[in-house]
């Protein structure tokens, strides 16, 4: 893993892919035929390097000990004090580091602490649902996330992205899927363009 992360600056651009930026991605209109493209690196490298393009902030963890020092430092470097964080999980992480947060949703809250469905390699977005936002809407939710995520979420498209929700979760499967952005992305106007601090952790 910690290879890839050598190779993201130096490649040459591919082929510009843009793609209609939209609230949630229905399972049912959505197809490859826009996506699919030809690239001379693997998914890893182009997931991160689209995604840093888009202005997202990246740090990758080899434990969960470097992911807590990672949280830690993102919420007192930035005086993050108003956390909402609705999965379990990631609780145990606030919980542990003594980070106050509610699970009741509030817009006025600085930062969302979620997980993903997955991370998208062809334009470096991440995916998210129902499951992660507690069924809000973007628009319903403060601009900053931290997104936790491990390597293999990476899927080389929306279409994958989407297949993969349908076979493993096919007894539950997730409303409002969508994507977002870093800031720096070209559609500045759309709801999906956030703050976004996406945590790479290896299982450990």
């Amino acid at each position: 893993m910690k290879d890839f992360l050598n190779k993201i600056f130096g490649k040459t651009r591919p082929k510009e892919i843009v793609e209609e930026e939209n609230d949630s991605i229905d399972f049912s209109s959505h197809s490859i035929t826009d996506e699919t493209v030809e690239y001379n690196e693997d998914g890893e490298t182009r997931f991160v390097r689209l995604y840093n393009e888009t202005g997202g902030k990246f740090l990758y963890s080899g434990n969960e000990s470097e992911l807590l020092s990672y949280l830690k430092e993102i919420a007192h470097e930035n005086n993050f004090t108003s956390f909402w964080c609705a999965d379990p999980k990631l609780q145990k992480y606030l919980n542990s580091l003594g980070i106050e947060y509610t699970t009741v949703p509030n817009a006025r809250n600085q930062i969302n602490l979620i997980d993903c469905e997955y991370l998208i390699a062809f334009n470096g977005s991440v995916m998210i649902s129902s499951h992660q936002t507690d069924n809000r809407k973007l628009h319903e939710m403060s601009n900053t996330f931290i997104v936790i995520a491990y390597p293999n979420q990476i899927v080389d498209n929306i279409s994958d992205g989407l297949r993969k929700i349908k076979d493993l979760k096919r007894n539950n499967i997730p409303t409002n899927i969508t994507t977002i952005k870093g800031l720096k992305h070209d559609s500045m106007q759309q709801t999906n363009s956030k703050n976004i601090y996406l945590l790479l952790t290896e299982r450990t």
